[in-house]
């Protein structure tokens, strides 16, 4: 279904939604919708259009209750259309009407009436529009074209935008702004801009206010005192026109954020750095179009010095490749502005506007009643987040680690740092401004979106969220996008997990954290999830107990169920084992410095009552702890990968069967999406005891028969606040409800587990379920020692 939907146009989808009656399909359109609006979520889109969507009042034009209202004119602009003349222009760009629409009449009919300012002024907005292919619909006799008017964004309700509203279909989201008169504009005022070049006064003017904001955003005082300063080996001098090796650690610099789509005809490579250290070399270089683009970027801005990842690391130089990619983190965190190239596919696509004519801004202007109108551009949620460049998991670290970013489409530059409210775009006057404060207070339900509260793509990691929460959505992203060599997907995580290493108080174990193992190694595919294979030996990579071993969509586990983990690890330098407290520093009663914090059963912890963050598990600080390692063994090809460590296991069947109520939740849950299989685990005595949940990918060749399943975790189910429970993959009910193990009022245990396949002495994973704990008991598990690998 998913990819029936994703070929659909955004009028098509909206009218399919709003004639939808099967639960399964409208969640599958909604997750679809939310995604082509740039939302976390399908909840978080219902909730918005809950708010947003204009109330069913609609105004004819000559109605009685249209005249009644106080942007009627009873004898307008003779230079408008008989419907547009009646209608005060200039009321409604100051005034919110919101809740009232107004019909303009036919599509068909406003692309003829070329005599009307305002209606010419829809008709090229519309064909200027990103969501629409208006070919496919002028000639519908149905659709029409309906205006209300909305509050700018931080704005006060002082500036509103007329937008245009097509239905049936229900699309939304073509603006109308009014321009400034000057240049002397009120914030927020529409901005006449330039078709074919980027206003390079004006990208500097935001960054310039970003680093000497008066709030103190500059990078000195920011950083902590023992932070060292950060400066990539490699730069570019866009000035000198070579590389630069660096000498210091204060250079400024910018970098550049871009995908290859290819091989690259330039790279900076052991044979020829000596050559491109030396000045002008780069101009005797076939040097690809973005990158050539961005070099003149830099030097309009007044800049020096440019990090591009194929010139500014040597690419054939191992020893040296590996460092600088470990450092990815700080490459973009100190760079004074990333530049994003959100157009094209590879290198040679070039960064529109930085060349004259290389760019179609598609702004249409007119004057309505004495003041002048025109489209809104095209923003970062229908250019950036569609574009090639949002589809790369290497860009995924670069876009969420930047500090302050330069967004350059086919249309506009935006500019997006940690303190704007709002992307500042080229065609609105605006400046950076401290946003509001973006955390959950006391009774809100933070649990409800996850724990994790996103006002954007473009976080990394939001105030006063789960540090389980946070990796779960980040991992989910990450793992959505696609990376041309199988090999690099860890490598285009390293930025991501020295980011989140803070959160977690220690390192990453193939890209799962290392003292959260007992919640993360229960993470839970989101679509049809394959092994991951190298491209040159055709053998599988990475341990299938890391999501890294897999491609496809993949969720991390939240934890915080009330659970208590039950395996224990193999040191790496000693034959002794620890268990999970031991790794975290904390026994299972911490310290008063750490508090509860309860939701519906779910329990997450806060240190010494501060609020900036959450964990799913109390941990202390390195070096207050014993600094434990997993000790990973080496397979048949020589990586080490294979997890030691020793739990209670025992043998369930799978016989095939479906379990069909947990699989109606779960593609509920996921959207429709499918590819992945609820299958019910039996005893011998053929009692359903419990569900595991696997991929289509390994269903289709799984032999019936049974199966380890190594006990991960206990977890009780019957909290007091476990009331309400959301519909979620890895509820009792739903996995275990009828039979002898059916869930009853005083037997709402259920355990944790892995449903492994063994050959030659190692369990490889098939999926992770969970089954009744009585069942388990039942089964007499045998607590041995498991290769994981």
């Amino acid at each position: 279904m998913a990819g029936r939907l994703a070929d659909l146009s955004l009028v098509e989808l909206e009218r399919r939604y709003n004639a939808c009656k099967d639960e399964v399909e409208l969640a599958a359109l909604e997750e679809e919708l939310a995604v082509r609006d740039g939302y976390a979520d399908s909840d978080a889109w219902c909730e918005a259009i809950a708010k947003s969507t204009p109330a069913t009042t609609v105004y004819g034009i000559g109605s009685q209750e249209l005249k009644s209202q106080p942007f009627y004119l009873s004898a307008g602009d003779e230079t408008l259309c008989n419907c547009c003349r009646h209608l005060d222009f200039r009321y409604m760009v100051t005034h919110r009407i919101e809740e009232r629409e107004i019909n303009l009449g036919l599509l068909k009919d406003i692309m003829t009436r070329g005599q009307c300012a305002f209606c010419r002024l829809v008709a090229g907005s519309l064909r200027s529009s990103t969501e629409i292919v208006l070919e496919d619909h002028v000639a519908d006799e149905s659709l029409q074209v309906l205006l209300h008017s909305t509050p700018k964004n931080g704005a006060a309700f002082s500036l509103f935008d007329l937008t245009l509203t097509l239905r049936p279909g229900q699309y939304r989201g073509i603006g109308i702004q009014k321009l400034a008169a000057n240049d002397s504009a009120n914030a927020f005022e529409g901005r006449a801009i330039d078709p074919n070049s980027i206003d390079f006064e004006t990208v500097r003017s935001w960054l310039d206010s970003c680093m000497n904001h008066e709030s103190g955003h500059n990078d000195i005082e920011k950083r902590d005192d023992d932070t060292p300063i950060f400066t990539p080996t490699y730069l570019i001098d866009v000035l000198d026109n070579c590389i630069v090796e660096t000498d210091v650690e204060d250079y400024r610099y910018l970098a550049l954020s871009y995908v290859w789509g290819g091989p690259q005809p330039l790279q900076l490579l052991l044979y020829n750095k000596q050559q491109l250290l030396s000045k002008n070399s780069l101009l005797r270089c076939e040097v690809p179009a973005t990158i050539a683009d961005a070099i003149e970027l830099v030097r309009r801005l007044g800049e020096r010095y440019l990090w591009v990842d194929a010139l500014c690391i040597v690419q054939d130089d191992l020893a040296s490749k590996e460092p600088e990619l470990r450092a990815m983190d700080k490459v973009y965190d100190f760079a004074v502005l990333t530049i994003v190239a959100g157009h094209g596919e590879s290198a040679f696509s070039g960064i529109p506007g930085v060349r004259q004519g290389t760019r179609k801004a598609g702004q249409h202007v007119e004057n309505v009643q004495g003041m002048l109108l025109a489209n809104r551009l095209p923003t970062n949620q229908s250019t950036i987040d569609k574009s090639v460049w949002n589809t790369r998991a290497w860009t995924y670290q670069e876009r969420i680690l930047a500090k302050r970013k330069l967004f350059v489409s086919s249309c506009q530059a935006t500019f997006i740092c940690e303190h704007t409210e709002v992307e500042l775009c080229e065609d609105v006057y605006s400046l950076p401004r401290r946003p509001s404060a973006v955390i959950w207070r006391e009774g809100e339900a933070r649990a409800e979106k996850w724990m994790v509260n996103y006002s954007s793509l473009d976080q990394a990691i939001p105030e006063g969220a789960v540090n389980t929460a946070v990796y779960a959505t980040i991992v989910q992203r990450f793992t959505s996008r696609q990376i041309s060599f199988a090999a690099d997907i860890l490598n285009a995580f390293i930025g991501v997990s020295n980011r989140l290493a803070p959160l977690f108080k220690d390192g990453f174990r193939f890209g799962l954290p290392k003292n959260e193992l007992d919640t993360q190694l229960l993470w839970q595919p989101m679509g049809n999830i394959e092994r991951r294979i190298h491209e040159d030996t055709g053998q599988p990579i990475y341990p299938t107990w890391s999501w890294a071993g897999w491609v496809g969509p993949i969720t991390g586990n939240v934890g915080g169920r009330l659970s208590t983990s039950d395996f224990e690890l193999m040191h790496d330098s000693s034959d002794t084992w620890f268990t999970m407290d031991q790794c975290r520093g904390v026994s299972s009663y911490p310290s008063s410095k750490w508090t509860k914090d309860l939701w519906r059963g779910y329990m997450f912890w806060s240190e010494n009552k501060t609020t900036d963050v959450f964990y799913a598990h109390p941990v202390e600080k390195l070096p207050f702890r014993q600094a434990y390692r997993p000790r990973l063994l080496k397979n048949e090809h020589g990586s080490a990968e294979i997890l030691h460590m020793r739990a209670e296991v025992v043998k369930f069947r799978i016989t095939g069967e479906r379990n069909q109520q947990a699989d109606s939740v779960m593609k509920t849950k996921v959207a429709g999406i499918g590819g992945i299989e609820a299958l019910v685990l039996s005893n011998s005595d053929s009692d359903w005891v419990g569900t595991v949940f696997s991929p289509s990918s390994i269903v289709s060749d799984l032999e019936h028969g049974y199966y380890d399943c190594i006990k991960i975790s206990t977890t009780s189910t019957d909290h007091s606040l476990w009331n309400n429970q959301p519909s979620e993959l890895m509820e009792l009910g739903k996995c275990c409800d009828t039979g002898k193990y059916a869930r009853t009022n005083t037997s709402n245990e259920q355990v944790d587990i892995l449903v492994v396949e063994k050959r030659d002495g190692i369990s490889y994973r098939l999926g992770a379920g969970i089954c009744h704990m009585q069942a388990f008991a039942d089964a007499k598990p045998r607590r041995i020692e498991v290769l994981l690998g």
